[in-house]
């Protein structure tokens, strides 16, 4: 199938984020969720090295406020989004890791919390304190990968979005704009992050390490955007240890793929169900092959069979993001 005129719709919005008119419609009060979440975190410092049955309440609160706080963000997408990631999957996630890990931040300083608050990399935070500091000529190798990588996906992304695939394959389509995501965004943007986080003197744990390697889905999760895979490990997973193994793999894959639909309900308005299938998928697969260690010739069969579900799987989840912006034109 195809639909008509979405070459159009699509370049257009493309044009328009970065017009003035998508920033400059925006007053102070627009603003003020997105402050409001920040104060609120902030002052958790004052609140949870407190011991007492209110504590339980307390986070509970907190986080109710912050995932309703988006809904007062305004009709400004950029903002919206903005304020919709901030406060439901960076600050309430650090929220939870704080109360979980308390000793972490028992002898820290209230500026090292609100570095915490602010940097949007690192959700487990005594994870990355665990790790040694890498060599100034490391930090400046990943600075340079990733900004070559980002470099070239934004290029690509930019070719891609300007070309009229109305009458392309859809495959073509989905490749080339998945290809030029990931090299901007899904390992690119973390290999940036960590040299700019490197050679400003903070440790860090490695936010990827080349997932486009995995040999299976498992060992994709492993890699690809390691800081969430840790918060998800140690904050969610170990949790719920009582439970048995793979239902706590795919209760973790469903608490994700609910905060996902989460995030596309509050930027559109309507529930996109398509990400709950793509995570509880993905849980099916890490089930399946959690204690598979594929080495030799297999690792290269591996990597090619998890690379193509990957790409395959990978349509539910833009699907969705072309709810919220034209992402799809041939299908």
């Amino acid at each position: 199938m195809q639909r008509q005129g979405d070459y159009a719709r699509v370049r257009e919005p493309v044009v328009a984020y970065g017009k003035s008119a998508m920033l400059l419609h925006m007053s102070l009060t627009d603003f003020i969720p997105l402050l409001l979440g920040v104060a609120l975190s902030a002052g958790w410092w004052f609140v949870w090295p407190q011991p007492g049955k209110l504590l339980p309440l307390v986070i509970i609160a907190s986080w109710a406020i912050l995932y309703t706080l988006p809904w007062f963000a305004g009709d400004n997408i950029v903002l919206r989004g903005a304020t919709t990631l901030a406060c439901c999957a960076i600050l309430a996630p650090k929220l939870l890791d704080a109360w979980i890990s308390p000793d972490t931040w028992s002898a820290s300083p209230f500026r090292d919390w609100m570095r915490y608050l602010l940097n949007p990399f690192v959700l487990c935070y005594r994870r990355h304190l665990s790790e040694k500091p890498g060599s100034a000529e490391h930090h400046r190798a990943l600075l340079i990968r990733g900004f070559l990588e980002v470099f070239i996906g934004v290029m690509l992304l930019s070719w891609a979005f300007s070309v009229d695939w109305t009458n392309s394959p859809f495959w073509l389509e989905h490749v080339t704009k998945l290809v030029g995501a990931y090299l901007a965004f899904f390992d690119g943007g973390f290999v940036l992050a960590n040299g700019l986080l490197g050679l400003t003197g903070v440790t860090y744990m490695e936010f990827s390490r080349h997932p486009v390697l995995a040999r299976t889905p498992a060992d994709f999760w492993r890699r690809y955007n390691r800081d969430a895979g840790r918060f998800l490990l140690e904050d969610v997973y170990a949790q719920l240890g009582r439970l048995q193994r793979d239902l706590r793999i795919c209760l973790v894959f469903l608490l994700n793929g609910l905060l996902h639909e989460y995030l596309v309900l509050v930027m559109t308005g309507h529930v996109a169900k398509v990400l709950l299938a793509f995570f509880l998928l993905q849980a099916v697969a890490v089930t399946l092959t959690w204690r598979m260690r594929p080495s030799g010739r297999t690792s290269v069969l591996g990597v090619i069979l998890t690379m193509a579900f990957n790409v395959t799987s990978a349509v539910l989840f833009f699907v969705a993001i072309d709810g919220i912006f034209p992402w799809y034109v041939s299908r």
